[in-house]
């Protein structure tokens, strides 16, 4: 008897820790410089329809955004784009992806896009997608990394959040889509 009961005392222990959720993702840091250079398209838009989609237990969503202004490639004002992303709920049940772009109908956005089978997503997960804010200051980019930890190589020179400022100006990402130098990090 004694045997069964830490059986099953270590059959729930087990159960119970691989029933945990993630807390973060990792993904290769990535510099705005590096966004831009990767995506195939960065659209200025606004957020116009977010549907949750099933794919047999995994959930995607897909967001539909309307351009406002193109920055780089292949995209017109006006045009709509579809956007894939990881998780979302569907009724009483949600799925998420820690450190996955989230976004929020009406949203005004700048997203780095890229091409994958015939859909885009965003570069590197939430680090591509921004939040547009005008300020006395002038038009801001803010960028929630929440959930994301980067993996960086021991001999990095700096820290890894110092390379992924969560706030940028819009001027040095169109500067940045037009191939002038890159922006040196500021705030983490």
């Amino acid at each position: 008897m004694r045997l069964k009961l830490r059986t099953l005392v270590a059959l729930l222990l087990a159960l119970g820790l691989a029933s945990g959720t993630a807390s973060a993702t990792v993904v290769e840091p990535l510099t705005l410089d590096a966004l831009v250079a990767r995506a195939t398209v960065v659209v200025r838009a606004r957020v116009s329809r977010l549907d949750v989609i099933d794919t047999g237990g995994r959930y995607i969503t897909r967001v539909t955004l309307a351009v406002t202004e193109p920055i780089k490639g292949e995209a017109s004002t006006g045009q709509t784009l579809q956007v894939d992303t990881l998780g979302g709920a569907m009724g009483p049940l949600s799925q998420r992806v820690a450190g996955e772009a989230r976004f929020v109908e009406g949203e005004d956005v700048v997203v780095c896009l890229e091409a994958v089978a015939g859909r885009y997503v965003v570069v590197g997960m939430s680090l591509g997608k921004f939040t547009v804010e005008s300020l006395p200051a002038g038009v801001m980019l803010r960028r929630d990394i929440t959930g994301l930890e980067v993996a960086v190589a021991a001999q990095a020179p700096a820290p890894a959040r110092a390379m992924l400022p969560t706030e940028v100006p819009l001027s040095a990402l169109r500067d940045l889509s037009r191939g002038a130098p890159a922006l040196a990090p500021s705030r983490p």
